[in-house]
């Protein structure tokens, strides 16, 4: 049996955690690993992090938290046989834990999906711009075991530094989501999901949106984000996210949208939420940045849009035809079965820490 102890900076409620690290450990034990759990955020102070503004009362917490960090892993470590990394072990200031942990465990394995040496140009986080040390992953990429990106972007940072570097994408249990059924609506529903940082991102769809509201009545759901958007004037729907209903917000999506600023961060991305409406069978629409082009064959499996026109003219043509919006969304659930399921990707991942 190989004991693994896992550290993530986020709890259960982060979709990095839950998908990168938690979904793995009921079939790792299955196959002989068993895994440990540690988080340097519980739920509140997670959710503290997520709101704007209050840094001196973010900062006193995430000390606490961080002594704490430090703490565990000078007491436990060295009690299992691979410590496993979810992103970093801290998101503030030089890698001072990781050189703490690293000194202590030879078998450490580090699992990233987004591109966090780099600024992320859609966030105005004083603490991301300020208090972030971009450099600390090519300080430090060397000394791990493993490393495991979720896409080809990641990997090819990382392999500068490291000849032990794996790509697994982010994956989700086509037994949850090939459950999913759509729910009938009226009006056709048009869904993004995400995380408020992520917000700025959805602006994208102003022109688009506005449009075909006016000229179809679609309407428009954005879960996870209820601050109103500058732009909108009453065509938007705001859903908070619960993560008791995760799966049932896709059962009233009629067609999935991804838009992606261009840039550089935006290339990191791993093509979640083009993966979760794919696996639920919804049909969807994506910007051509980064992973989301690999994913995405147009006019097969989804849509790539990268105008205004574009984004209007494809969202139209799925809003106006059902059959289409069925048989995109049929070869969706295949895409994701046959690339991008747990069920693919589980034994790999498992065999990398066996080894």
């Amino acid at each position: 049996m190989v004991k693994v102890l896992a550290l993530t900076v986020k709890p259960l409620l982060a979709p990095d955690t839950r998908y990168r690290i938690l979904q793995y450990i009921e079939p790792f034990a299955r196959r002989g690993i068993t895994v440990d759990h540690r988080s340097l955020f519980g739920d509140r102070l997670h959710r503290l992090f997520q709101q704007p503004g209050g840094v001196p009362l973010k900062m006193l917490c995430y000390s606490a938290a961080w002594v704490g960090r430090a703490v565990e892993i000078a007491r436990s470590a060295r009690g299992y046989d691979a410590v496993w990394i979810s992103r970093e072990l801290s998101p503030i200031g030089p890698p001072l834990l990781e050189r703490l942990l690293l000194g202590m465990h030879k078998k450490v394995v580090l699992d990233i999906d987004d591109a966090i040496f780099l600024p992320d140009e859609a966030t105005t986080s004083f603490i991301h711009h300020r208090l972030r040390d971009f450099g600390k992953f090519e300080a430090t990429a060397g000394s791990y075991a493993a490393i495991i990106c979720g896409n080809s972007f990641l990997a090819d940072y990382f392999t500068r530094f490291s000849n032990r570097v794996h790509v697994i994408p982010t994956v989700v249990s086509m037994a949850r989501y090939g459950a999913v059924e759509h729910r009938p609506s009226s009006a056709i529903r048009i869904g993004w999901i995400g995380m408020p940082s992520n917000a700025p991102h959805i602006d994208m769809l102003e022109k688009p949106l506005r449009s075909l509201r006016k000229a179809m009545g679609v309407q428009a759901i954005i879960v996870g984000v209820t601050e109103k958007r500058p732009w909108d004037d009453g065509g938007l729907q705001y859903v908070p996210w619960e993560l008791a209903r995760e799966l049932d917000y896709f059962a009233d999506f009629d067609i999935g949208v991804m838009p992606l600023r261009d840039f550089a961060f935006a290339h990191g991305k791993c093509a979640f939420k083009i993966i979760q409406f794919m696996a639920a069978g919804v049909p969807v629409v994506a910007s051509p940045v980064g992973a989301n082009a690999e994913v995405i064959r147009d006019g097969e499996n989804g849509m790539l849009a990268a105008s205004d026109t574009e984004w209007e003219t494809k969202l139209g043509m799925l809003a106006a035809d059902s059959r289409l919006r069925r048989t995109m969304g049929r070869e969706g659930r295949r895409t994701v079965a046959d690339g991008y399921s747990l069920e693919k990707w589980v034994d790999l991942y498992a065999a990398i820490f066996k080894s």
